[in-house]
């Protein structure tokens, strides 16, 4: 079973102390996910400091968790939606390494709960062209092609912008 997590600060106190969040950018470090993700970093290198003020301060964050068979729930990745506007938002994925096989199940899921607990109409994601591996996932879990932006992802690793490719996933009905 599938359960997103929200990062929310209530009277003050956060719903994920900073250690956890510190856990989660170590994850992503040992991964190697971090400047694939955040390909259009301000820096050279992201910082811990710099990923846990990004987190609190300009997005969204849900920690995706999995209930095993023995009933033992881990974490495997993380969502984050940012530059809402109206009901739509941009949306992030970063799976860890352990169910990488399995993302499409789990982002599947993902998306159903997120369309169930939030307002949104619309999701959009922009994958960078150098990605390749990622290229085409979001169609295996229900976003639809629809655009290629010209030099629409700055990459700072390679100090230059390379096209985008959108993806887009509107909820059903209404």
């Amino acid at each position: 079973m599938i359960e997103l997590y929200p990062y929310t600060i209530n009277d003050g106190i956060p719903s994920v102390r900073d250690s956890e969040l510190l856990g989660l950018y170590q994850t992503m470090e040992s991964d190697k996910s971090l400047d694939v993700v955040y390909y259009n970093k301000p820096q050279d290198d992201i910082s811990p400091e710099w990923w846990m003020a990004f987190i609190k301060t300009h997005c969204q964050l849900f920690v995706i968790l999995e209930t095993g068979d023995d009933g033992k729930r881990s974490i495997v990745g993380i969502v984050y939606l940012n530059n809402v506007v109206g009901r739509r938002a941009d949306i992030h994925y970063c799976m860890f390494k352990p169910v990488w096989g399995r993302s499409a199940e789990i982002c599947s899921e993902v998306m159903r709960l997120l369309f169930e607990h939030t307002n949104m109409d619309c999701f959009v994601a922009l994958i960078p062209e150098y990605n390749k591996q990622a290229l085409g996932k979001p169609t295996e879990y229900g976003f639809k092609s629809s655009a290629i932006i010209k030099k629409a992802c700055y990459i700072s690793s390679l100090g230059k912008s390379v096209n985008g490719h959108q993806y887009t996933m509107a909820r059903k009905g209404k």
